[in-house]
C-alpha cells in the first residue's frame, strides 16, 4: 500500500538537521588523525561511526518506505547512489583505521566521506519549515506587489506527487514533473544551462527592450535574461500554476523581481487573462514584438506553447486592427455613443430579460453562404428557439420571409447602417449596444432593449449601471455579443447557423445581402489568400479579417463552459468548443418546447424603462460632460504654454523649471482622471494616447533635466496639441446630443 509523503518528509527534515553537524564531525576528526590519538580521539571517532552507521540504516530504511510511497522519484536515485558510496568510503576508511594509516582514513574521511554527506545535504534541500515559511513570505510581497497572484495561490494546496520538489547536484532547487517524466533544469547546475541559453541567443533579443517569455520555472533563465539585458522589461507567462506554487516554497521572489524589470506576471488562466496580457504587452511594445521561452516547455508543453504564441500573433493583429479602426472610426463611435444616450434613456436595459429563456435554446443566425440550406428548417425551428439575427443578417432572413425573434446590433459604420436602411425592422425586438449606427436607431421608437460592451466608453460613463447590469465583452463581430445576450437571458445552449467564418463556395453571404456591391464581394474572394478546415473536412478560403472574428467568438465560446455550442453550418469553419450537428437533429431534439410567435416582442415591450429619477441622473451627466469638456480645454491650454517654455526654462531658471514640471503631472492628473478623458478622449484619440504613454517612460527616467524637459516636451505637447484640436467637434457633438434627449423629454412631456 502506498503511503503518503508526509509520512517520510518528517525522518528527512531529521536528516537535513543531522547532516551539517556530521560533516563539521567529520571535518574536525580529519585533522585529529594527524595527531597522536587519545582516549577522547577514539571516542569521537567511535560517536562519527555509529553517526554514519545510523545514517546508512536510516536511507535504507527510508528507500525501503520509498517503494510503497508516491512522490519520491526524483530522490529515490540520489539515495540509492549515496548509500552505495557511503558503504564504499565508510568501508575503505575503517580498512584504513584496521591498518593503522591515520594518514589514509583522514584523507577517506576528507575528500570521500564529507564530499558524499555534503552532497547528500544539496539533494535533500532545505528543512519544511524553511519551506513553509518563504512560500508564507512570498505571499506577503504578492499580497502588496501582486494582488492577483496572492489571491491566485492563497489557501490552495499545492500537489507534491506529480509535482516533486528536488535539488540538483549543486544544491540549486529543481522540480520533477512526474506526468511529463522531466526535470525543469539540468541535474548538475541549473545556473550554468541558464547561462548557457542566454549565449545562445545571440543578438536575438538584444535591440528588442520588451519580451514576452513563456514560462517562469524556478526562475533561472528570466534571471539570467535580466542580467545579460537589465534595460529590458519583461511580461511573464507561467503556464502551469503547479510549477509557479512550487517556486514559491524555494525561490525568494522579492528578491528576484527586485533585480528585473517586470511589467506583468501571469500565471495560467484562461485566454481571456491571456489576452489581458497581450494587450498591456502590446501597449508598451515599440519595435518588433520579442518572445523567449522556457528551454524545457519546448519539449514538454510544445502544443501549449504554440497556442500561446499563436493567440499572442492574433491578439498583435486585432491590436493593430483596433489602430486602424480607431483612427477611421473613432469619431464617428463617440458620436453614435453620445446620439444613442437619447435610446438608452427610452429603452430597458438587458438586466430585465435577465434568465427569462431558461427553458430554450438560442439559435444564432449569420449571414454565411450556407444559412440559404438550412433556411427552412430554421423557419420550422422558430415555433421552438429563439432566433437571434446576428446584425446584418436580418436582410438574409428577411430576404427568405423568417423575421427572427431579436435582432442583435452594435456596428457603428455605414456599411451597417446601408445595411438595416433599407429593411423594416420596427416589429422585430432590437438589442442594440449605444456605439450601433445613431441612424438606425433614429426611427425607432420602441421594441428596443439596449446592452452595453466594454468598448462603450461614453455610455459606461454616462449611463454608470452600477452591478446589478451586465457589461459584455466587446469582440470583434456581432456574434459575439449576441452569444452573451443569449446566455444572460438564460439559454443554455447556443446553436450557430450560417456562421461560416469564411467563404465557403467562393460567396461571402448569403442571398439577400446588399449592404456591399458585387465588385467588393468577388474582390474580397479573389484576395483570401488563406485556409481554414471546414466542417466536412475540406478547405474554405478565408482572410485575416474572418479568422479575428472566429477567434473573438472562439474566445467567448470558451468562458462558458457549461454551455453547449452547436455548430451546424453545412460548410462552414470548424469552430473550437463546439460540437457539429445538422440543423434538422437540432428541430427533432427541441420538437417538445413550443414558443408562441410574439412572445419575446410582447415581453420586451412590457419591460420597465429607466424612471424619471435615473433619467435625470444620466441627463445630468451628458451636462456635467460638456462642463467638463470646456474645463479641460482651460487646462489643455495652460499645459500647452507650459510645455512650449518648458526646454527653455531647464537652462535659464532650472529650480522653475522643476515645480511646472510638477504643475505638468497634476494638471495632467486632473484631466486624465476627468469625465471627458474616461469617455471621449480614450477611443477618439486612443492612438495617440498610446504612442504616448510608450515614449513618456523614456522622459521620466531621464536623470538630466534638461534633456528630461526636452523629452517631456517632445513626448507630451503632441498629444495636447491633438486634444486641443478635436475639443470643438466634441463640443458640437455633446451640444447635439443635449439637444436631442432635451427635445425627447419635451415630446414625452406632451403626450
Amino acid at each position: 500500500m502506498e503511503q503518503p509523503m508526509t509520512a517520510i518528509n518528517p525522518i528527512l527534515d531529521d536528516i537535513r538537521v543531522f547532516l551539517p553537524r556530521l560533516t563539521a564531525a567529520c571535518e574536525s576528526m580529519a585533522k585529529l588523525l594527524y595527531q597522536q590519538l587519545t582516549d577522547q580521539t577514539w571516542q569521537q571517532f567511535g560517536d562519527i561511526v555509529e553517526g554514519i552507521d545510523d545514517l546508512y540504516r536510516t536511507l535504507n530504511a527510508i528507500q525501503a518506505d520509498m517503494e510503497h510511497s508516491i512522490g519520491f522519484y526524483a530522490l529515490k536515485e540520489v539515495l540509492a547512489r549515496t548509500t552505495v558510496a557511503l558503504s564504499e568510503q565508510f568501508q575503505a576508511m575503517n580498512q584504513c583505521m584496521d591498518n593503522e594509516d591515520y594518514v589514509g582514513a583522514s584523507d577517506r574521511m576528507k575528500y570521500e566521506l564529507i564530499a558524499s554527506i555534503e552532497q547528500l545535504a544539496a539533494y535533500v534541500g532545505e528543512p519544511t519549515a524553511v519551506l513553509e515559511h518563504r512560500y508564507v513570505s512570498n505571499l506577503t510581497y504578492f499580497k502588496a506587489h501582486y494582488p492577483q497572484l496572492y489571491l491566485q495561490f492563497s489557501g490552495r494546496p499545492r500537489e507534491e506527487v506529480q509535482y516533486q520538489l528536488g535539488y540538483a547536484k549543486n544544491g540549486q532547487p529543481n522540480l520533477y514533473i512526474e506526468h511529463a517524466s522531466a526535470c525543469l533544469y539540468s541535474q548538475y547546475d541549473p545556473a550554468h544551462e541558464a547561462q548557457c541559453w542566454v549565449e545562445s541567443l545571440g543578438d536575438r533579443s538584444g535591440s528588442k527592450s520588451h519580451c514576452m517569455v513563456f514560462g517562469f520555472g524556478f526562475g533561472y533563465h528570466v534571471r539570467a535574461y535580466a542580467d545579460a539585458y537589465p534595460e529590458h522589461w519583461m511580461y511573464i507567462y507561467e503556464p502551469d500554476e503547479q510549477v509557479f506554487q512550487s517556486a514559491m516554497s524555494v525561490v525568494d521572489f522579492q528578491s528576484v523581481l527586485a533585480n528585473m524589470q517586470v511589467k506583468e506576471i501571469r500565471v495560467g488562466g484562461s485566454r481571456l487573462d491571456r489576452s489581458q496580457l497581450f494587450h498591456r504587452y502590446l501597449k508598451y511594445l515599440k519595435e518588433e514584438p520579442a518572445t523567449l521561452a522556457l528551454p524545457v516547455y519546448n519539449r514538454i508543453r510544445a502544443a501549449e506553447q504554440a497556442e500561446f504564441f499563436t493567440e499572442m500573433k492574433n491578439a498583435i493583429k486585432s491590436f493593430d486592427s483596433l489602430n486602424v479602426m480607431c483612427d477611421r472610426y473613432g469619431w464617428q463611435w463617440v458620436e453614435n455613443e453620445l446620439f444613442n444616450v437619447v435610446k438608452c434613456l427610452h429603452s430597458p436595459s438587458i438586466h430585465e430579460l435577465s434568465g427569462t429563456m431558461k427553458e430554450h435554446i438560442a439559435v444564432i443566425a449569420g449571414a454565411g453562404p450556407s444559412l440559404e440550406a438550412d433556411i427552412e428548417t430554421l423557419r420550422k425551428l422558430k415555433e421552438h428557439a429563439v432566433i437571434f439575427a446576428a446584425g446584418s443578417t436580418i436582410q438574409s432572413l428577411l430576404h427568405f420571409g423568417v423575421p427572427p425573434h431579436m435582432i442583435v446590433a452594435m456596428d457603428g459604420t455605414d456599411d451597417n447602417y446601408n445595411a438595416f436602411k433599407h429593411v423594416n425592422t420596427a416589429d422585430i425586438p432590437l438589442l442594440f449596444s449605444p456605439m450601433v449606427h445613431h441612424r438606425i436607431m433614429e426611427s425607432r421608437v420602441a421594441n428596443m432593449i439596449h446592452v452595453s460592451l466594454k468598448s462603450d466608453t461614453v455610455t459606461l460613463n454616462l449611463l454608470q449601471s452600477g452591478d446589478e447590469e451586465p457589461v459584455f465583452d466587446a469582440t470583434e463581430s456581432v456574434t459575439g455579443t449576441a452569444i452573451q445576450a443569449a446566455i444572460y437571458m438564460g439559454c443554455q445552449e447556443i446553436v450557430f447557423t450560417g456562421q461560416d467564418f469564411s467563404f465557403p463556395g467562393a460567396s461571402v453571404y448569403a442571398p439577400g445581402a446588399k449592404h456591399f456591391s458585387k465588385q467588393i464581394l468577388d474582390s474580397t474572394v479573389e484576395q483570401a489568400a488563406m485556409r481554414i478546415e471546414n466542417v466536412q473536412g475540406a478547405m474554405n478560403p478565408t482572410n485575416d479579417s474572418m479568422m479575428a472574428v472566429l477567434e473573438g467568438v472562439e474566445r467567448i465560446i470558451a468562458k462558458y463552459p457549461n454551455v453547449r455550442f452547436t455548430n451546424t453550418s453545412q460548410w462552414g469553419a470548424k469552430i473550437k468548443d463546439t460540437v457539429w450537428e445538422p440543423l434538422s437533429s437540432v428541430l427533432e431534439r427541441v420538437r417538445g418546447t413550443m414558443l408562441e410567435g410574439n412572445s419575446v416582442s410582447n415581453r420586451v415591450s412590457a419591460l420597465p424603462r429607466y424612471d424619471e429619477g435615473r433619467s435625470a441622473e444620466i441627463s445630468g451627466r451628458l451636462d456635467q460632460l460638456y462642463e467638463q469638456l470646456l474645463a479641460n480645454e482651460q487646462r489643455l491650454r495652460k499645459l500647452d504654454k507650459i510645455l512650449a517654455d518648458l526646454a527653455a526654462l531647464s537652462r535659464t531658471n532650472p529650480n522653475k523649471c522643476g515645480k511646472l514640471m510638477m504643475d505638468v503631472n497634476q494638471e495632467w492628473h486632473a484631466i486624465v482622471h476627468s469625465l471627458p478623458f474616461q469617455a471621449l478622449y480614450v477611443k477618439v484619440f486612443r492612438n495617440e494616447i498610446i504612442h504616448m504613454e510608450r515614449d513618456l517612460p523614456d522622459a521620466v527616467q531621464e536623470s538630466s533635466l534638461i534633456k528630461r524637459a526636452e523629452l517631456t516636451r517632445d513626448v507630451v505637447r503632441p498629444l495636447i496639441q491633438t486634444l486641443l484640436a478635436g475639443t470643438p467637434a466634441l463640443q458640437r457633438i455633446i451640444e447635439e446630443a443635449i439637444h436631442r434627449v432635451n427635445k425627447e423629454k419635451q415630446l414625452f412631456s406632451t403626450t
